[in-house]
């Protein structure tokens, strides 16, 4: 079992990694996100205060947890999404595959899918906040 640890910031890497985490994971609230959906509209059940800003922000943390080989996943781990904010996430998520997220935790089984339609290669953690809603979710 490895310790997965919350992070919020580049600048926690180092300090983390003292401690013992051995995988991170953290929410990206990026501004287009925000544009549409605000703040009140969580994309992954973590408080806006405890989500990465940015692209940029995500990037540095890839890079400085590279450092200690320790893995970032990104979680999106509400229970559904909306049509509309469905491109807004795999836009998300298609960039910070690109930038080096190790794996994605997901809920809802319907973003799972679309996930391995846009970026077949990705990762995909259930997140333990998943829930089996009927036989076929199970």
């Amino acid at each position: 079992m490895r310790i997965l640890a919350p992070i919020k910031s580049a600048e926690e890497v180092e300090m983390l990694a003292a401690n013992g985490a051995e995988e991170f994971y953290c929410g990206i609230l990026p501004k287009n996100w925000l544009n549409q959906f605000s703040s009140g509209v969580w994309m992954n059940r973590r408080n806006p205060l405890a989500s990465l800003p940015s692209y940029e922000e995500f990037a540095a943390l890839v890079e400085r947890a590279k450092k200690f080989h320790i893995s970032v996943f990104v979680t999106l781990n509400s229970p559904y999404y909306t049509n509309e904010q469905l491109p807004v996430i795999l836009e998300m998520v298609k960039e910070t595959h690109e930038l080096g997220a190790g794996a994605f935790i997901v809920s809802d089984i319907g973003l799972i899918k679309a996930i391995k339609e846009k970026v077949p290669e990705a990762s995909i953690h259930v997140s333990s906040l998943a829930t089996a809603i009927n036989k076929h979710s199970v």
